[in-house]
């Protein structure tokens, strides 16, 4: 059994090595998880049969990584996502004068001479 988790953390760390050569290689990365997931299995079996894996196999490159995902932030990226996407609607698809990008227009006054080119004029 101990042997059967020497070859198999070998084989993990071998598969750690190609996939932090390449990181964005998903084929890689879905192999190195599976590869750890195997070897998670392995170290349950091996807890059972009173061994102790934590003192023989210490390095934490062989099991799979914890994920967390805090959902406020996943909700507050989605929101974020919807907003982002409703900006890119066409004219057709906006209701009327409450457009988004249809900006109201400014108040010029025309007896306002030199400045008459500004906003409120002098």
């Amino acid at each position: 059994m101990l042997a059967q988790g020497r070859a198999l953390a070998a084989s993990v760390l071998v598969q750690y090595e190609r996939f932090t050569r390449c990181p964005h290689n998903l084929q890689e990365s879905k192999h190195l998880e599976y590869m750890q997931d195997q070897f998670l299995k392995w170290e349950r079996e091996a807890v059972e049969c009173d061994i102790p894996t934590r003192k023989e196999f210490p390095d934490p490159r062989l099991r799979p990584v914890i994920k967390i995902v805090v959902e406020r932030s996943y909700i507050s990226e989605r929101r974020a996502h919807a907003q982002a996407m409703s900006i890119w609607k066409t004219a057709d698809e906006c209701d009327g004068p409450r457009a988004p990008f249809r900006l109201a227009r400014k108040q010029y006054r025309s007896e306002s001479g030199f400045w008459s080119g500004m906003p409120g004029g002098i």
